[in-house]
């Protein structure tokens, strides 16, 4: 396969990704088109993605700022007398750093519409909103 196959191969794919997300699709094409059910669905998927990145974040941001804890414990196990234990603390710090950077790379790369959440929310109400405004004039 060649090199020119092989881009276009990966750029096919993330448009794939990216139309196979239902989230995407109404953030790039606004509420409009999709019936009511659909937009109340989405709601619900932006709640929950919301609730799950929340989470991982703060899984995340525990993790890197262990590393911090990992250092200053560091400093007070060499104190006391153990030179080898504080030396493994001091090279796990970095690892909880990488690991930190690595999880929310994950976070951007699993969750691409997350961004766009509040902004896409504010624009179903509004169309949910004037839905049901017109429906109650008839």
């Amino acid at each position: 396969m060649s090199l020119k196959n092989w881009m276009l191969n990966i750029k096919l794919q993330f448009i794939e990704l990216r139309c196979n997300n239902d989230l995407y699709l109404a953030w790039e094409l606004g509420p409009r088109p999709f019936p009511t059910k659909d937009l109340k669905r989405f709601l619900r998927l932006i709640r929950e993605e919301s609730e799950r990145v929340n989470y991982l974040r703060d899984r995340f941001f525990r993790l890197g700022a262990s590393g911090i804890l990992l250092i200053s414990l560091s400093f007070l196990v060499r104190y006391f007398g153990f030179p080898q234990l504080s030396t493994v603390m001091i090279l796990g710090a970095p690892l909880t750093m990488i690991g930190y950077l690595i999880g929310m790379g994950y976070i951007r790369w699993a969750f691409p519409t997350y961004i766009h959440g509040p902004v896409l929310r504010e624009a179903i109400e509004k169309e949910l909103d004037r839905r049901q405004k017109d429906a109650s004039i008839l």
